[in-house]
């Protein structure tokens, strides 16, 4: 599932960052208390090490908005603003 949202995500859809945190939560839940059960190898503790930077990385706003493209613009903030406000555009004279 982790690897499906890559492409997914590549094209910028919130279904990829759902899919990656739902992927990565899985693995953290499930291969945590699996190394706590099996300590003779470390695989299941660096499958959670690999879990935790996903998730980490994956919900850093830096990260979220390049990822998804959550970020809008400077104009487009400004413009919501002044709507809100009821300010309307005038175009200046020439």
């Amino acid at each position: 599932m982790l690897m499906i949202s890559i492409p997914i995500l590549a094209m910028r859809k919130r279904s990829g960052w759902y899919l990656a945190f739902i992927a990565a939560t899985a693995i953290l839940v499930i291969d945590a208390p699996t190394q706590i059960i099996r300590t003779k190898t470390l695989d299941y503790l660096y499958g959670s090490l690999l879990a935790i930077g996903v998730l980490l990385f994956i919900n850093l706003p830096l990260f979220k908005q390049a990822l998804i493209g959550e970020r809008r613009s400077r104009i487009e903030q400004e413009t919501t603003i002044e709507e809100e406000a009821g300010v309307e555009q005038v175009a200046p004279a020439t």
